[in-house]
């Protein structure tokens, strides 16, 4: 009895849906890659959100009225959002010296919006010399608003700190450089997850004592 064997329509049908199931299974996985790296993507954008929205909280909420002196002399409001380069600066507490290395708990800090990107930065030493440069912190990209508000001491909001009434109150003499807000508000708008509003009630607790504030401190800026 003759064996018999495959016609060559067969084989040519056996291999186009093999193909056929190839083709499937491969988009099937690419498809599932793609999802997984997505998700892995926008877990990542997430956190770096939530630590931009931390970082913004703690800097606000321990703000305390420490007027610093910037790279010629010039004395700087404890909190302000006046320089063209920052969209607010201000003076905090907490910056835990672990080391306990000779310096001040305080920290100058400043966040910047720039090329969709919002940076913090601080300095290592409160009041600055002409060589003193910040040290910079990389935390949130695809932002498209950064603003932040302020509320003096009578309930009213400004988008500018110091306020010009204050300005005006202060004159030449620098004197009120050391008022902060009674609250700040920020908007943080990203093109992923929208917009949110945070309202920071200002403490303006005491200054604490400690390590002159042009020691060099030890271990990193951004600690604390």
């Amino acid at each position: 009895m003759r064996a018999h064997g495959f016609t060559l329509l067969e084989v040519l049908l056996a291999v186009a849906i093999t193909a056929i199931i190839g083709m499937g299974a491969y988009y099937l996985f690419d498809q599932a890659t793609r999802a997984e790296q997505a998700m892995k993507a926008r877990s990542a954008q997430f956190e770096a959100l939530q630590r931009t929205v931390a970082w913004l909280e703690t800097d606000l909420s321990q703000a305390v009225p420490r007027v610093v002196r910037g790279e010629y002399g010039e004395p700087l409001y404890s909190m302000s959002s006046r320089n063209i380069l920052y969209t607010v600066e201000l003076t905090r507490t907490g910056w835990t010296n672990y080391a306990g290395g000779r310096r001040s708990e305080l920290q100058r800090v400043a966040w910047q919006f720039k090329d969709d990107t919002l940076y913090r930065k601080y300095w290592r030493v409160l009041d600055r010399a002409q060589d003193t440069l910040p040290r910079e912190q990389k935390l949130l990209g695809g932002v498209s608003e950064f603003e932040v508000r302020f509320m003096d001491e009578e309930g009213t909001w400004h988008e500018d700190w110091p306020s010009q009434a204050l300005l005006q109150s202060a004159g030449d003499s620098g004197e009120d450089a050391s008022i902060l807000p009674r609250a700040v508000s920020f908007t943080l708008e990203t093109k992923v997850f929208g917009r949110i509003t945070r309202l920071i009630e200002v403490p303006a607790g005491r200054v604490p004592e400690a390590a002159p504030a042009t020691s060099p401190p030890e271990g990193e800026g951004g600690e604390g």
